[in-house]
């Protein structure tokens, strides 16, 4: 019979060598921010912001072997936009426009005995 403290030796120096195939897990974080200001002060001026943020993530996990842990997948995207416009004085023009976008695709092919 194995003593626990064996147990935890072969457990830890297993994940020492090989922490990705103990957890078998994909990560993806994406974090986008974009601040955009204007300050205007006169006649007939004209300000034009325009921001735009697009994330696009995919993951592929493939397993195969005699046992096969599927593992997990994760993916995480934060996305932030500011727009701010200062104006003073007579007939001045201001746009703001902003578009943000995320797409995520995780795909998982398992296959072998076991799986």
């Amino acid at each position: 019979m194995f003593r626990k403290a064996h147990i935890l030796g072969v457990l830890a120096a297993t994940l020492a060598i090989a922490p990705g195939a103990a957890f078998a897990q994909q990560t993806s974080v994406t974090t986008q921010q974009n601040n955009q200001e204007a300050n205007v002060l006169g006649t007939a001026n004209t300000v034009v912001q325009q921001g735009s943020q697009y994330t696009n993530t995919h993951q592929l996990n493939i397993n195969k072997g005699f046992y096969c842990s599927g593992g997990s997948q994760v993916a995480a995207t934060a996305q932030g936009q500011s727009q701010s416009a200062n104006v003073a004085g007579a007939y001045n023009t201001v746009a703001q426009i902003g578009n943000q976008a995320a797409q995520t695709a995780q795909t998982q092919i398992s296959h072998g005995f076991g799986c």
